[in-house]
C-alpha cells in the first residue's frame, strides 16, 4: 500500500497485492475509471457490495486534468482544465460556489441569469456580484469612447439623457482662471448667456441686469429694500402686492447668475402676508448660519405698524425657533408707528435701528440691542436694550435714521430730524453711539450728534459708509430752491469736514432745475461710488458716479467720464449699492413695465460696464465687447462701435503701407510715418460728381474740384472768408 503507481494499470478485481495508494504514496499518470465505476443518475454506484457506496469523492489535492463531470463536494484545491459543468451545493442552495479558496479561471461562463449586459463587480470585502450594465445606472453612462451617448449621434450630455448637440449641459457652469484649448480656440473669460432674463457670464466675469416683477398694479407695488452678500449668495428684502396688498417677500439668488436659489424655500423666494395691511420687510443681515430680517407689520391697524423681526435658517429659510420660541419678535409700545429699518448682526449681538410715531405724533429713532440666538433684549444696553433719539417734540413726523455702520467699538447713524427752522422741516443729522451701552460718544460733533442746517429748507440724509478714518455721506439739499445731489467726507472721530474733498468737505451738484437726490454711496481703498438720480431726460433717472476718494475728482476710466446714467423711467432710482470682488452691485426699482419692479445691477467696478465679453491673451484682457456693442481693442471701455487704444495699421495686398493712424492720430496714406494730422505718400484724386455745397462757416476750409466738360477748364476752389467776413469759394486753378 506504500508503494507508488506509475501508469500501472488495474485489474478489474482489485486485491490487497494491488490497492490504490491512500495515504503514504503518490498517484503518478491518469487515474482512468471506466462507466461501471462512474455513479449513476443518483450520484450512487455499487463498489463491492451494498454496503459500501460511492457518494462523494473528497480531493485533497488533485494533480491533472479533470475531464468529466464532477458532482459532489470540492474541499481543497483543484487544479487544472475544468471541461464540463461544476456544480456545488452551498448551503442548499444549488448553484453557488463558495468558501475561503480562490478560484483562477478563464473561459467561465454564467449559465444563471442574463448572461448578456451583466458584468461580475466585487464590494470591499471581496463579496462578488453580478450587475446589470446594459441600461443607465446614473447620471453618466460609458459605452465605449462616449459618455451618455445617445445612442444614435453620440451626444454628450451633461444633467440630460436626452442630448441633442456634441455637448449639451442642462444646469450652470462655473469655470475659474479656465483654459479652452485647441486649434482655433481661444482664453476667454465674461462669454455671456442668458439664463431666466440675467445677462450673465461664465467665470467670474459676471454683469448684467436681472429684474423681478411678482405683481403688477399701482407704482409702489413691489419695492426692493435692502440686500446682503455672501461668497455665493445674494439676500434681497422688500415686499411685493401679490395678495393685493403689501407683503413680506425675501429672495436668494446666486449671485454670479442671479438664478434663484430653490434649496430656500423650494423656490428662492418667502413671502409673507402676514395681515390684510401693509407689511414691509426694510432691512436684512447674514452670519455664516443665519438671515436676519427686520421690518413691520399691519397686525395692529391699517396704520398701526408694529416691529417684527424674523431669524431664519441661512440655506432652507425655515424660521429658528429658539429665537424667542418661534423664529419671530413683534413689538408695540402703543405708538402710532413703529418700523425697523437697519439691522446688523457682530459677534452674538444684534442690532436693529428704526423709528416710532408720526403724523402728528411725536417720532423718535431707536435702537436695540438683543440678543441674537434667544432674541432677548441685552438689558445693559441703553434703556433696558433700547436707546431713544428725540431731538423735538410733538409734532414732528420728520425724524428718520436711513442709515447705519458698524465698526468694532461704535455705532454710526445717519438721515434726518425735525428741529429745522420751519418746525417739521427735516435737517441732516448723524450720530455715534458706544455697542456696548448705546451711549453717545462726546468727542464726536456736538456731544456725540451733527445737525446740519443746510440753506434751502428742506434736506435728508440718505445713507453713509465708512472706513477707518472717515464717514462718507449721500443725501440732498434744496440750497437752490430744487434738489441737488449732495456728498460730505467727515472725520470719524471728530465729525469734522474733512477740506481737501470736493470744497471744504462737499460736493453739490445742481443738475437741473428738478430734484435729484443722492441715495447710496460705497467706498474701497481708493475710491468712493454714489448712486443716485437725475432729472436730465425729464423724469428721473438712475445715475452712478465713481470718485476719488481723496478729492472727490470724478474717474474717467469709469464709463469715460465718470459717470453713468441708466435711463429706465424710475420714480425712486437705485436704493442700495454696493461693492463685492470688483463688481459694483445696484439694486432698486423701476417701472419700465407700467408698474413698480425689482432691479438687480451688477457693474465692473472699474469700468462700469454692465454686461459683455472679454479676449484675453497671457491672462490680459485685448479685446472687449461692451454692453451696447462697442468694440474696444487694448481699452476696457470703448467710447464708439470701434475704439482702438494704439496704433492702427491697415495693410494691403500691395507693398507700400495703406492706411496708417499712429498713436498722436497722424494718419499717413503710403507712409508708416506721418508728421501732420494727413500726409499722402501719392497723387490724391478727386472725385467730385456730387453738387458742390454752399460755402459758409460750416463748411469753410473745404476744396473742391469740379471737373468740366471738353474745351472748358476745370476748376478747383477752396471755401474762405475775406476780410469783410463773406464767405465764398476761391479759384485756385
Amino acid at each position: 500500500p506504500n508503494n507508488s503507481l506509475s501508469d500501472t494499470m488495474i485489474p478489474n478485481t482489485i486485491t490487497a497485492s494491488n490497492y490504490l495508494p491512500l495515504s503514504g504514496g503518490t498517484l503518478i499518470g491518469n487515474l482512468n475509471l471506466n462507466s461501471n465505476l462512474l455513479p449513476n443518475t443518483t450520484n450512487t454506484s455499487n463498489i463491492g457490495s451494498a454496503s459500501r457506496v460511492w457518494s462523494d469523492i473528497y480531493a485533497t489535492l488533485v494533480h491533472g486534468d479533470l475531464t468529466g463531470n464532477v458532482i459532489g463536494e470540492l474541499t481543497g484545491n483543484v487544479t487544472g482544465d475544468l471541461i464540463g459543468n461544476v456544480t456545488g451545493n452551498v448551503s442548499g442552495t444549488s448553484g453557488g460556489l463558495s468558501g475561503t479558496p480562490s478560484i483562477d479561471i478563464s473561459g467561465l461562463t454564467m449559465t444563471v441569469g442574463a448572461s448578456e449586459g451583466y458584468t461580475l463587480t466585487s464590494d470591499t470585502n471581496g463579496v462578488a456580484s453580478w450587475t446589470d450594465t446594459s441600461s443607465t445606472a446614473g447620471p453618466w453612462t460609458l459605452s465605449g469612447e462616449f459618455l451618455y451617448p445617445d445612442n444614435t449621434s453620440y451626444n454628450v450630455g451633461i444633467g440630460t439623457t436626452t442630448p441633442t448637440q456634441k455637448l449639451q449641459v442642462e444646469g450652470n457652469i462655473s469655470a475659474t482662471q479656465s483654459f479652452i484649448t485647441g486649434e482655433g480656440m481661444f482664453y476667454q473669460e465674461g462669454l455671456f448667456y442668458k439664463n431666466s432674463g440675467a445677462k450673465t457670464t461664465l467665470g467670474s466675469n459676471t454683469w448684467g441686469v436681472l429684474t423681478s416683477n411678482p405683481s403688477s398694479g399701482e407704482d409702489g407695488s413691489n419695492r426692493f429694500q435692502s440686500f446682503v452678500l455672501d461668497s455665493t449668495y445674494m439676500y434681497a428684502v422688500g415686499f411685493d402686492s401679490s395678495p393685493g396688498n403689501y407683503q413680506w417677500r425675501i429672495e436668494k439668488r446666486n449671485k454670479n447668475t442671479g438664478v434663484l436659489v430653490t434649496a430656500f424655500d423650494a423656490d428662492g423666494v418667502i413671502q409673507e402676508d402676514i395681515s390684510a395691511n401693509k407689511d414691509e420687510a426694510r432691512g436684512v443681515a447674514i452670519d455664516a448660519n443665519y438671515i436676519y430680517i427686520a421690518g413691520y407689520d399691519g397686525t395692529l391697524g391699517a396704520t398701526d405698524y408694529q416691529v417684527r423681526i424674523e431669524k431664519r435658517d441661512i440655506n432652507t429659510g425655515v424660521l429658528v425657533t429658539a429665537f424667542d420660541d418661534d423664529g419671530i419678535i413683534t413689538r408695540d409700545t402703543g405708538i402710532n408707528q413703529e418700523l425697523a429699518i437697519n439691522v446688523h448682526i457682530q459677534g452674538d449681538s444684534l442690532y436693529i435701528i428704526g423709528v416710532e410715531g408720526g403724523g402728528s405724533t411725536d417720532s423718535q429713532w431707536f435702537i436695540e440691542k438683543r440678543d441674537s440666538t434667544t432674541g432677548a433684549l441685552v438689558i445693559a444696553f441703553g434703556n433696558n436694550g433700547i436707546s431713544y433719539s428725540n431731538p423735538k417734540t410733538a409734532p414732528d413726523s420728520s425724524d428718520y435714521p436711513y442709515a447705519s455702520r458698524l465698526d468694532n467699538n461704535y455705532i454710526y447713524i445717519a438721515g434726518r430730524d425735525s428741529t429745522g427752522p420751519l418746525g417739521q422741516t427735516p435737517i441732516w443729522r448723524i450720530e455715534k453711539r458706544d455697542l456696548i451701552t448705546g451711549a453717545l460718544i462726546a468727542d464726536f460733533g456736538n456731544n456725540g450728534v451733527i445737525q446740519e442746517d443746510i440753506p434751502g429748507g428742506f434736506e435728508e440724509l440718505m445713507h453713509m459708509d465708512i472706513d477707518s478714518d472717515y464717514i462718507y455721506l449721500s443725501g440732498y439739499d434744496r440750497n437752490p430752491g430744487n434738489g441737488r445731489i449732495r456728498l460730505e467726507k467727515r472725520d470719524i472721530q471728530t465729525g469734522n469736514l474733512i477740506a481737501e474733498f470736493g470744497e471744504s468737505g462737499v460736493i453739490a451738484e445742481n443738475l437741473t432745475s428738478n430734484w435729484e437726490i443722492g441715495r447710496s454711496i460705497v467706498v474701497d481703498d481708493n475710491y468712493l461710488y454714489v448712486s443716485a438720480n437725475d432729472y436730465i431726460p425729464g423724469y428721473r433717472q438712475w445715475r452712478y458716479e465713481k470718485r476719488d476718494k481723496d478729492s472727490g475728482e470724478l474717474i474717467n476710466t469709469f464709463d469715460g467720464d465718470g459717470v453713468i446714467q441708466t435711463n429706465i423711467n424710475s420714480h425712486y432710482g437705485s436704493i442700495v449699492m454696493t461693492l463685492d470682488n470688483g463688481f459694483l452691485y445696484a439694486f432698486g426699482a423701476d417701472i419700465t413695465l407700467g408698474d413698480l419692479q425689482w432691479r438687480y445691477e451688477k457693474r465692473d467696478a472699474v469700468s462700469g460696464a454692465l454686461g459683455g465679453q472679454q479676449f484675453l491673451t497671457n491672462n490680459i484682457a485685448r479685446m472687449t465687447i461692451d454692453y451696447n456693442g462697442n468694440l474696444g481693442i487694448a481699452t476696457d471701455v470703448p467710447m464708439a462701435k470701434l475704439d482702438v487704444a494704439g496704433t492702427v495699421f491697415l495693410r494691403g495686398a500691395l507693398t507700400q503701407t495703406g492706411l496708417y493712424v499712429n498713436s498722436s492720430g497722424n494718419v499717413g496714406i503710403g507712409t508708416t510715418s506721418p508728421e501732420q494730422k494727413l500726409e499722402v505718400n501719392g497723387g490724391i484724386k478727386y472725385n467730385t460728381a456730387t453738387a458742390k455745397p454752399t460755402c459758409n462757416a460750416t463748411t469753410r476750409g473745404t476744396t473742391w474740384f469740379t471737373q468740366e466738360a471738353a474745351g472748358i477748364k476745370d476748376n478747383f476752389e477752396v471755401c474762405a472768408k475775406d476780410a469783410g467776413d463773406v464767405y465764398s469759394w476761391r479759384t485756385i486753378y
